[in-house]
């Protein structure tokens, strides 16, 4: 059949349309961003252990993220991968903004995650430090506050269950989302001895304390007041009775002993409470932190004020702050003057 030089242009033409749509359907597929909103924001993919390749992709569609090419090459991997691992891509955070169908697929077969933020704040119980972890992190509360419990494991970091809340410094830490129990305590173990530097541990030498007795310390000075301007006098106070084997006397490691609900004030059968953590029956420092500790805190312990103040007694016009002595007179007269304001304050308010 003789072909017209006219309908061998129109076959050239249509030819060369038809390439030129393949080419851009190919293009738009695979090489421009899966994400449509890359330009203002961007899409944070959590993936859990849980989760199948399937269930990643409808997670990504419900997103209005472009999956087409994602699914081809899901399904072409799937077919050169055993039936063990072609299901699943390795847990953790991906953030999705301008990768396309390719790139995107090559980051979560290879597990190429972002790190995340871990803000750790200062708390007063393992069980809130847990949930402060499992918040961030792709560990259950549970787990952690278990491991926070368990001799056994913690031998490993060098710590028990008494000084655990000296092996986490409070700071804001790097960590991929899907680490697991044993990346989380390396972590804290490594960012621990970071923290104690030469300089650091020569301090606490200078007054006879090791760096978990320091953190046991400063979590007692902690609790006895929020001034900071208050913290390395509190300090210096307490290395004063440590020096005269004096008992610390501090009403927190009582109420960390006290059994249930935390009780707003120290009574007579709370002093009698038979623990090692009780400073009032107890000379010396207890056997651990009573709390997770501000870095600060440790700091204005290993610079603690020098003075000769002895006792300590909450100002009688309830700011907050403390009143110092050096005598037990002195500070006799402040307690007694604390208790009148305190009972007036307290009649009244019942009227």
């Amino acid at each position: 059949m003789h072909i017209t030089k006219k309908k061998l242009a129109l076959i050239s033409a249509v030819a060369v349309l038809a390439i030129a749509v393949i080419a851009i359907a190919f293009y738009s597929i695979f090489f421009t961003p899966i994400n449509r909103d890359y330009r203002t924001d961007k899409y944070n993919l959590y993936i859990r252990c849980s989760d199948t390749r399937q269930s990643v992709i409808d997670s990504l569609k419900q997103n209005n993220c472009r999956v087409f090419g994602l699914r081809i090459l899901t399904g072409l991997d799937n077919r050169k991968r055993s039936d063990s691992v072609k299901s699943t891509f390795p847990a953790g955070l991906y953030v999705i903004r301008e990768q396309n169908a390719r790139t995107l697929f090559n980051s979560l077969k290879l597990g190429n995650q972002q790190p995340v933020n871990v803000l750790i704040n200062s708390c007063r119980t393992i069980s809130q430090m847990a949930q402060q972890l499992s918040r961030q992190l792709l560990l259950d509360s549970i787990t952690v506050d278990s491991a926070m419990r368990s001799a056994s494991f913690l031998k490993k970091y060098g710590c028990t269950p008494e000084t655990v809340y000296s092996l986490i410094i409070p700071n804001t830490y790097q960590m991929y989302w899907s680490c697991t129990l044993d990346e989380l305590f390396t972590r804290l173990q490594r960012e621990n001895a970071r923290f104690w530097t030469p300089e650091r541990v020569g301090k606490a030498e200078d007054i006879n304390l090791t760096p978990d007795q320091v953190v046991t310390l400063a979590s007692i000075v902690q609790e006895e007041s929020s001034l900071s301007k208050e913290w390395p006098v509190i300090a210096g106070l307490y290395l004063n009775r440590l020096r005269k084997n004096i008992a610390l006397q501090a009403c927190p490691t009582v109420l960390f002993i006290v059994p249930g609900p935390r009780p707003t004030r120290v009574l007579q059968k709370h002093l009698e409470i038979k623990s090692p953590y009780n400073t009032y029956i107890h000379r010396g420092l207890p056997p651990g932190p009573i709390r997770f500790v501000n870095i600060n805190v440790i700091d204005a312990v290993l610079n603690y004020t020098h003075h000769n103040y002895y006792y300590m007694c909450a100002n009688s016009n309830f700011d907050g702050s403390h009143v110092f002595s050096s005598t037990l007179e002195q500070h006799n007269l402040y307690a007694k003057k604390y208790q009148r304001a305190y009972n007036k304050l307290y009649s009244t308010s019942r009227k």
